[in-house]
C-alpha cells in the first residue's frame, strides 16, 4: 500500500465507516518545520468491521500515534500506531 493513493484512500473509507466517532481528545502533540509526532484517544461506537471487532454498535476507545514527516507542502512518510480497543 505504500505510494498506492487509491488504495490508502480506500482504506481510510473503510475505517472511518466502521466507526462513529463521538469525541477525539488530543493526549499530546509535537510538532516543527517538517514533522508531526500526534497522539489522541478516540472514542465512538462500531458501526462495522474494526480491525476485526465486530460493528455491533459497542463502544470503544483507543490511542493512535500519527508520526508524519512533509516534504514540498505534502505528507511524504506516515506512520500510524493504534493501541488495543477497550470496549465499554
Amino acid at each position: 500500500m505504500v505510494g498506492d493513493h487509491d488504495a490508502i484512500t480506500k482504506r481510510y473509507a473503510q475505517l472511518f465507516a466502521a466507526i462513529e466517532m463521538e469525541a477525539v481528545e488530543p493526549v499530546s502533540r509535537l510538532y516543527g518545520e517538517n514533522f508531526l509526532v500526534d497522539e489522541c484517544l478516540y472514542k465512538g461506537r462500531l458501526t462495522g468491521d474494526f480491525f476485526g471487532l465486530p460493528g455491533d454498535n459497542q463502544r470503544v476507545s483507543f490511542r493512535l500515534l500519527h508520526v508524519c514527516e512533509f516534504r514540498d507542502g505534502r505528507i511524504s512518510r506516515e506512520n500510524v500506531w493504534q493501541g488495543p480497543p477497550i470496549m465499554a
